[in-house]
Formats: structure tokens, C-alpha cells, sequence
């Protein structure tokens, strides 16, 4: 649409409310081609609202290039490529979401791997992958306003297959992972439009990532598995949960900081797990594995509750408020050091304490 260079609405496709199919399994060429000239909408005042789909996508590089996605609760489905791209959106075109969804289903995609470009400048705001087999890479980031939901298939932050070059994602909703998440060296944030969790039966692959995110990470009980290299993670609430699995590659070092670290299986690297916030109930216990640092540092200087028998394998330190092993009388082992800070607190209860390292009391309270 459009001969890319006539004014914009020289050549307009209105779709109403029709089911729309364009290029569907077309490999080679766009699906759809909005150049500049181009308009594709519902009509001259709505968005469409049929569900479309489009073997490819693209548009022109210019604000006389208009695309409006549709609102159908089915959004805009993708199932091919023409070339490595499945979804280009140039920086200087009109492009809307609609606040609509776009799926990747990758039906008739020849290879393992596609991409999508331009969504760091024009937003998506719901995706959704669910293409077995296949590597959607976030050529030039991602920036999702609404839910990333990955059903099958992985969504990878490098630039494209063989790069190493990590790009950055956001989303602003919730993000199920059910297929593969790989981070690589990426700043991801979760949940930027609020308090939004991280969830799903599959994987994600934090690498030597920076992450954040606003609610909970793998804490639905979904059998989520998080694999970590040096990544650095910042939770809001809870991490992991007894359905989990975390595991940080051989003796690498990441840190982990959250509200409340819940009862997830851990193989622990060399990895520093930092209890934050403020003091919480069933804060700190382990599914299976051990921990390697444990630093308790509340910012209400209340205390943390032990959930469940412990071993730290390196050492715990309380730097500010407390640890509390309860009436139910959870059992640390300490292999390293146990210091307790300044004006911090340690409640023993009738628990066992064993430290097979030093114990650095600096004017903390034992109870």
C-alpha cells in the first residue's frame, strides 16, 4: 500500500470489522506493505477489529506510512518472514497497537530463527510467541506495554542468531513463560506500568543480565526454572517458589535481592542472595541445595522469618535488622562466617545454630 513517496491517505485499505488474511505463509516478500502513502485502519475514525493475519510485516519509513492494529481479542497473528524479519516498524512512521495483541506462531517459517525490529521507538503492547522450534530475537529491543507471553518457542535478547550484542526489553504487564526467556546481557525490567509478576512453567535464562521486577519472580508455584550466570536481580516481593528451580552456573557470582526468597530448590554458584524491604513473615527457606551468602539488610530494622532448615555454604551477615528462626525452630548451618551487626537482631528461639566459621558480633542482639 502506498508508492512510498505520495502523501499520507493517498492509498487507503479500511478493514472495519473483517477477518483479514494478507501473504499468510508468504516467504520471500511482505505480507503486508504499508509504504509511505499507505493508510491501514478500520475505518477514517476506529481501529480495525476483525482478526487479521499477515505472513510478514513492514511499513515506510515516514509519518505519511499509517498502520492501526486491531482490538480483536485474537489481534494480529504472524506466521512468516521475509527474509530474517517477521515485524518491522520504521522509527519515523504512524504506527498505533491499538493496545492490541500481535502472535507469533511461525507456521510457515523455513528457519529456526526470526526477527522483530523497531519495537524500542513504537511500542507493542500485548505479544505473544507460541512458535515450537523457533528463536525470535529482539533485533533492535523490545518495548511492551501490556503482557509478554511466551507459550512456546524462546524469545532471545540478542540482536540476531550469532550476534553478541544484547538488546534491552521492558514490559509492562505481566509475562508468562511457558517456552524460553534468554537474557543474555540485557537491562530487562518487568512490569514498569505497576506491580506485575514473572511466571510460568518454562524457563528463563538470566545469563549476565540486569533485571528488575516490580511484584514476584517464579512464585506461582509453576515449576518455573531460572538458570543465572552473574545476573543481578532486584525483586520487589517474593523469589522462587517450592515448584521451582534456580540454578547459578559452576562458581559464578550473581546477586539476588528480594522481599522474601521462598522455598525453591537452589544450586547456588557462588551466588549473594539479600534479603530487602521490610521485615516479613516466611522469608527465607530452600526447597533443596544450600545457599552461599545470605545478607539481611530490612529497611524498618524488623526482622526476617526463617521457613525452613538452612545451609549457607559461605557466609551470613545481618547488616541491618533481623533474622528469626521462629517457634518452629528451623535449624542454620553457617559453614562460613555469621556476623551480626550494630544494633541487629538474631532470635534463636530453641533452634540450633551451628557456624563452622566465625561468629562477629558487633553490638547485635541474640535472643
Amino acid at each position: 500500500m502506498g508508492d512510498g513517496s505520495s502523501p499520507a491517505g493517498t492509498a487507503k485499505l479500511y478493514t472495519n470489522s473483517s477477518t483479514v488474511s494478507l501473504g499468510s505463509g508468504l516467504a520471500g516478500s511482505w505480507g503486508l506493505f504499508v509504504d509511505i502513502g499507505g493508510t491501514f485502519t478500520g475505518d477514517v475514525s476506529t481501529a480495525p477489529s476483525g482478526e487479521h493475519t499477515f505472513g510478514s510485516y513492514i511499513n515506510g519509513n515516514s509519518s505519511a506510512s499509517i498502520t492501526v492494529l486491531t482490538t480483536h481479542a485474537n489481534g494480529t497473528i504472524i506466521d512468516s518472514e521475509n527474509g530474517t524479519r517477521c515485524f518491522l516498524v520504521m522509527p519515523s512512521c504512524n504506527f498505533d497497537n491499538s493496545n492490541g495483541l500481535v502472535t507469533l506462531t511461525g507456521t510457515h517459517l523455513t528457519s529456526s530463527s526470526t526477527n522483530f525490529y523497531g519495537m524500542h521507538d513504537k511500542h507493542l503492547y500485548d505479544l505473544t510467541i507460541n512458535a515450537s522450534g523457533i528463536t525470535v530475537h529482539a533485533e533492535s529491543g523490545f518495548y511492551i506495554d501490556g503482557d509478554l507471553t511466551i507459550t512456546a518457542g524462546t524469545l532471545d535478547t540478542l540482536l540476531k542468531a550469532g550476534s553478541s550484542i544484547s538488546k534491552n526489553l521492558t514490559v509492562g504487564g505481566v509475562v508468562t513463560i511457558n517456552g524460553t526467556l534468554t537474557c543474555n546481557n540485557s537491562t530487562v525490567i518487568f512490569g514498569s506500568a505497576g506491580t506485575k509478576s514473572v511466571d510460568g512453567s518454562g524457563t528463563i535464562n538470566c545469563d549476565t543480565a540486569t533485571i528488575t521486577c516490580s511484584d514476584n519472580f517464579g512464585s506461582a508455584a509453576l515449576g518455573l526454572t531460572i538458570n543465572m550466570d552473574t545476573a543481578s536481580l532486584d525483586i520487589v516481593d517474593r523469589f522462587g517458589d517450592t515448584a521451582g528451580v534456580v540454578v547459578v552456573s559452576g562458581v559464578s557470582e550473581p546477586t539476588i535481592n528480594c522481599l522474601r526468597f521462598m522455598k525453591t530448590d537452589l544450586t547456588p554458584g557462588h551466588s549473594t542472595v539479600t534479603l530487602d524491604g521490610n521485615g516479613i513473615y516466611g522469608a527465607l527457606g530452600l526447597g533443596a541445595g544450600t545457599f552461599w551468602n545470605v545478607v539481611v539488610d530490612t529497611a524498618d530494622g524488623d526482622n526476617k522469618e526463617i521457613t525452613s532448615d538452612i545451609t549457607i555454604d559461605n557466609d551470613l551477615t545481618i547488616t541491618a535488622g533481623g533474622l528469626d528462626t521462629t517457634t518452629d525452630d528451623y535449624d542454620p548451618t553457617i559453614l562460613g562466617n555469621f556476623t551480626l551487626g550494630s544494633g541487629c537482631e538474631y532470635l534463636t528461639n530453641d533452634s540450633v545454630t551451628t557456624i563452622k566459621g566465625n561468629w562477629i558480633n558487633n553490638g547485635g542482639n541474640v535472643g
